[in-house]
């Protein structure tokens, strides 16, 4: 079984989810250990031609990207103003959006997180507030608490505070890590401790530079990836270095927010329970890794979605706006604040700053259609 497992995790098939010529390399070899195994095809599996016996392909469609089958819209109306339609430039549906139209009055949602308190803060705000109706502890943070969001549209930040891009975070830091290992190799064999000593410390200033607007007051030059005493022997473990950057987040205190709080998918559901009509998500300036990423503030790529057997769509429009459009096009409660400085104030007080924007309405429309792809499930019963 292990070397089975081995040969189909092997990174030359490319791995699930690729669509690449090797997913029917795998699909055939996992069909022909069946056979040897004396296993039978499953009901419903297909047969390559008329009269020739079933194979064990029972075939199945993934969705894997959107086609936009007329180009989106949003406009922002204030009052009894003229709405003003925003540059389709500035802004994309995400593929979680349905096909539709929404209008409503705007409600921005922070990063429409909860959290709970930390351990040693949870017992006391239990025996003070008491424990909820459900006897769950009391929510330390909570975005959506007192907002009314029927029939209106919400502005959420993705993320969650203090919390970067974390799909990016990790692929960057699987380049650094690659990018360490290639220089390190040959100095490695060249018993080279000077060069291994230079290389550790530029490789460790670029991560710090990544984590230090994340985890505020923190000494991470001295605390982060210490240099072995035998220079030669030095490695860049990611995983131990990521469970460590985990365990020293979870003792920073303030609320702790679950991994899933940062999901799209989890707001977007969060929120359409709550009754929003529809969506405008904003990655906040604050929420970007790198200098670079936050000057282009890419929106998504529906050509490039994560291949789903359901489709990831859900019930309400949603729609991704560019960090600097919403600054500029949006002003948000009494202080006409702009996204930007009401992410930092989340950021900094870990305090939810959710207010319903007086007066102002937007529209979103939204007309997309799945891309299909048969790929094949290989399946077998016992005969």
């Amino acid at each position: 079984m292990l070397a089975d497992i081995s040969y189909l995790a092997d990174d030359e098939l490319q791995g699930r989810f690729t669509l690449s010529p090797e997913l029917a390399v795998a699909a055939s070899w996992i069909a022909d250990r069946y056979q040897a195994l004396g296993l039978a095809p499953s009901p419903g599996a297909t047969s390559s031609a008329a009269g020739e016996p079933a194979s064990y392909s029972v075939p199945f469609a993934l969705t894997t990207g959107l086609r936009v089958l007329s180009p989106p819209t949003l406009s922002v109306a204030r009052g009894a103003g003229r709405a003003r339609a925003i540059p389709a430039s500035a802004f994309s549906p995400t593929e979680l959006s349905s096909t539709g139209t929404a209008s409503g009055p705007l409600v921005f949602v922070g990063y429409a997180a909860q959290a709970q308190a930390p351990a040693n803060e949870e017992e006391e705000n239990t025996s003070e507030q008491g424990a909820s109706a459900e006897g769950e502890a009391p929510l330390a943070y909570d975005d959506l608490a007192g907002l009314d969001l029927k029939g209106k549209i919400a502005i959420v930040l993705l993320e969650a505070p203090r919390r970067p891009d974390v799909r990016r975070f990790f692929t960057l830091m699987q380049e650094e890590a690659s990018s360490f290992e290639s220089a390190a190799e040959p100095l490695r064999a060249a018993k080279d401790a000077d060069g291994l000593r230079a290389l550790h410390k530029r490789s460790k200033q670029r991560i710090v530079a990544m984590l230090a607007p994340f985890m505020p007051g923190e000494d991470l030059d001295r605390e982060l990836w210490p240099m072995p005493e035998d220079a030669l022997t030095l490695k860049l473990d990611l995983q131990t270095m990521l469970a460590s950057l985990m365990r020293k987040a979870a003792s920073l205190g303030g609320p702790q927010f679950g991994f899933g709080e940062g999901a799209l998918t989890t707001k977007v559901k969060r929120l359409a329970d709550a009754g929003a009509v529809g969506v405008i998500a904003v990655r906040g300036p604050r929420s970007f890794v790198t200098p670079e990423d936050k000057s282009k503030d890419a929106l998504p790529d529906l050509k490039k979605i994560r291949p789903t057997a359901s489709g990831g769509a859900t019930v309400i429009p949603v729609v991704q706006m560019k960090w600097s459009a919403a600054d500029r096009y949006l002003r948000i409660g009494r202080k006409n604040q702009k996204i930007s400085q009401l992410q930092e104030e989340i950021d900094t007080a870990l305090e939810p700053r959710s207010v319903s924007l007086d007066g102002v309405t937007a529209s979103i429309s939204a007309q997309l259609e799945p891309i299909k792809s048969q790929v094949p499930n290989v399946l077998a019963a016992l005969p």
